[in-house]
């Protein structure tokens, strides 16, 4: 099983669905969304159930008025997408969030394992010079 890290961008290919298992109650009682969606949206992750995590993660960020609480869910979107297989998609929701957050360092590192798993090495190299520059 592929995993994404939407916390904190680890490229381990083991270690983004671990991270999304251990995140907790207080990291996202914190996020704007309520406790109870937000353990929900992770559990439907943890689960396995990604479209059902992604709708909610949708819902959540939808509803937030905190724009660096809503780069958490984009990366929970892009970890179920990965977890799907659906690379394709997966990189689309990269592209639309460092359109939306680009100084993100976490949707970059996200990001470049996004894009090998796309095959486009270069851009993986690019995004990873981008992430050189914002550091």
């Amino acid at each position: 099983m592929l995993g994404m890290t939407f916390a904190i961008g680890l490229l381990d290919s083991s270690a983004a669905a671990a991270h999304v298992r251990l995140v907790t109650k207080k990291q996202y009682s914190q996020s704007g969304a309520s406790e109870t969606e937000a353990e929900r949206a992770i559990r439907l992750f943890n689960e396995g159930k990604f479209d059902d995590s992604i709708s909610l993660a949708k819902l959540i960020q939808a509803g937030l008025s905190n724009f660096s609480t809503e780069e958490k869910w984009q990366l929970l979107i892009i970890a179920a997408q990965m977890e799907q297989g659906d690379y394709a998609k997966a990189l689309e929701t990269v592209d639309a969030a460092i359109e939306r957050f680009p100084n993100s360092i976490r949707i970059r590192w996200v990001g470049e394992e996004v894009c090998r798993f796309n095959g486009q090495t270069k851009r993986a190299l690019v995004i990873m010079e981008e992430m050189r520059e914002l550091v």
